[in-house]
């Protein structure tokens, strides 16, 4: 009996190695593509080995993370796609430099500001955010944190000003073609505040009465002509 036991336990033992050996494998190998498909400026290829699990912060042999790979290809697209997945900006290579030092190396200005204004933002929409938070995610393609701040109800934002932002949106896509901006133009028309929805049937409201009251004049006017016909 006993030996039927730790034989039991030995199969079981063997199957969940190999299967935790599987996922180790299966995990290299989507890190790796990462690594590949970063160079490759592909975003796509790398929204999706994001979605099944890649490492964000994974090295290469040069220490190389995909953010430090990058910022030397310099894709803005795909900058903004890693620090939306929480890339690490502070992680330095085997030469001890940062995302931030290879960008300045290779004279990078947009995509400095790109590193230094992201954690600066996300900490702003977690402690004390404006419209101003809001106006710089939109500019920039922070999907994320659009998300947070409109579904969160950090901010107020009536109808009119959701229609600027997303006719900023709009023009922010048709100048770079970063898909970013059209997920930011449709988390906020999905965003519909309840005071606007009171605007807009005060304004229907008053709309109606408008009419009405045009309406009454132009009786009271005929009325009048009328009456001023016939004493004539």
């Amino acid at each position: 009996m006993k030996k039927c036991v730790f034989i039991f336990l030995t199969l079981i033992s063997s199957l969940v190695f190999g299967m935790d050996q599987q996922s180790i494998l299966q995990k290299i190998e989507l890190n790796k593509q990462l690594l590949i498909q970063v160079s490759s400026s592909n975003t796509q290829a790398c929204k999706e080995l994001l979605k099944k699990g890649a490492d964000i912060n994974t090295k290469s042999a040069l220490g190389n993370t995909p953010l430090h790979n990058a910022i030397a290809y310099g894709n803005p697209e795909l900058i903004n796609l890693l620090l939306e997945h929480g890339a690490n900006t502070a992680i330095q290579n085997n030469e001890n430099k940062t995302a931030l030092d290879i960008a300045t190396t290779y004279n990078k200005p947009e995509l400095i500001v790109l590193l230094e204004l992201y954690p600066k933002t996300t900490h702003e929409a977690l402690t004390n955010p404006t419209h101003n938070t809001l106006l710089k995610s939109v500019h920039l393609g922070w999907a994320r944190i659009v998300t947070y701040l409109l579904q969160a109800n950090r901010l107020v934002v009536t109808q009119e000003q959701a229609q600027q932002y997303i006719k900023l949106a709009k023009i922010r896509y048709e100048a770079t073609e970063d898909t970013s901006y059209i997920d930011i133009a449709k988390i906020i028309n999905d965003h519909t505040p309840v005071e606007s929805n009171m605007v807009m049937t005060l304004n229907k409201i008053t709309y109606t009465a408008e009419n009405k009251i045009k309406k009454l004049k132009w009786e009271f006017l005929k009325a009048n002509l009328s009456i001023y016909k016939q004493l004539k």
